[in-house]
C-alpha cells in the first residue's frame, strides 16, 4: 500500500545519499496511531537507517484533513527542505502548495511533488460508490488542488493520470509514470523463471471491494469452475 511505496522511496533516497525525514500524519487527539508496536518503536526502526521519523501535532481527530495538511505546513515552513513528497490522498499538500502559490516566502525554496496513490474521486468512481458527505466534497477538493498546484505528480500508472485528466483537473506539464518502489527484501528477485505449483485453492488476497480487483477475480472463477471442479 501507500506506507510500503512511502518505505520504499525514503530507502532508496536516503541510499542515494540524500537526508530523510518522514512526516506521519496518522494523528488522533495527539498521540500517532500504530498497528504493531509503539511509535517510538517505529522511530528507532526508521533511525537504524539514518532515516528520521516525525509525527505532526495535532490535537484533533485522526481525520480532520485540513487541520493534519496546515500541520504539515507549519512543519515545513520551519524545516525549510530543499524538496518535499506527499501523497494525493487525504490531500496532506493542500496548504502547503497553496501557500506557496499565495507567496509563502518560507516555503518558495521548496519543491514539491505529488505522488499519486487513490483520490476519493477515483476509488468512488472505480468502487461505483456515491460520495455520501459535504466533508468527502471537501477532501476531494483538496486531493485535486494538492496534484494541480504540485511542481511535479508521479504516478505508478498512466492509467491514473488519464482518469483525473478525464475529471478535468489541470494537471502540471511535469507529470511522470515510475512504479512503485518496493522496499530491499520486499522484491521478488530471486523466484526462479518458469517455476510451476500445483493449484489447490484460489485465493483473492486483498480489499473486498472492486477496485482491487474483486469482481475480475469472480469472473475467473466462473470461467474456470468447469476446470477447477
Amino acid at each position: 500500500g501507500i506506507g510500503t511505496a512511502n518505505r520504499g522511496l525514503a530507502l532508496a533516497l536516503r541510499k542515494a545519499g540524500f537526508a530523510v525525514d518522514v512526516l506521519y500524519t496518522r494523528v488522533d487527539s495527539g498521540a500517532p496511531f500504530c498497528f504493531r508496536g509503539d511509535f517510538a518503536d517505529q522511530v528507532s526502526a526508521f533511525a537504524s537507517h539514518g532515516i528520521r521519523l516525525m509525527s505532526i501535532r495535532h490535537e484533533g481527530p485522526w481525520n480532520d484533513w485540513p487541520a493534519k495538511s496546515f500541520r504539515a505546513m507549519e512543519h515545513l515552513e520551519a524545516g525549510r527542505y530543499h524538496l518535499a513528497f506527499f501523497n494525493d490522498t487525504h490531500g496532506t499538500g493542500f496548504y502547503p502548495l497553496l501557500a506557496r502559490r499565495t507567496g509563502n516566502a518560507r516555503l518558495s525554496g521548496t519543491t514539491m511533488c505529488v505522488v499519486a496513490h487513490s483520490a476519493t474521486q477515483w476509488i468512488q468512481q472505480v468502487n461505483e460508490a456515491p460520495i455520501p458527505t459535504i466533508e468527502d466534497i471537501k477532501l476531494m477538493e483538496m486531493e485535486r488542488r494538492s496534484l494541480e498546484l504540485a511542481d511535479i505528480v508521479v504516478s505508478p500508472s498512466r492509467h491514473l493520470l488519464g482518469r483525473y485528466r478525464g475529471y478535468g483537473w489541470s494537471l502540471p506539464e511535469d507529470c511522470r509514470v515510475i512504479p512503485n518502489l518496493l522496499p530491499p527484501g520486499e522484491r521478488l528477485a530471486g523466484i526462479a523463471p518458469g517455476r510451476s505449483c500445483a493449484v489447490t485453492e484460489p485465493v483473492f488476497f486483498g480489499r473486498l471491494e472492486s477496485r482491487k480487483g474483486l469482481w475480475l477475480f469472480c469472473n475467473a472463477l466462473d470461467r474456470l469452475k468447469v476446470d477447477l471442479a
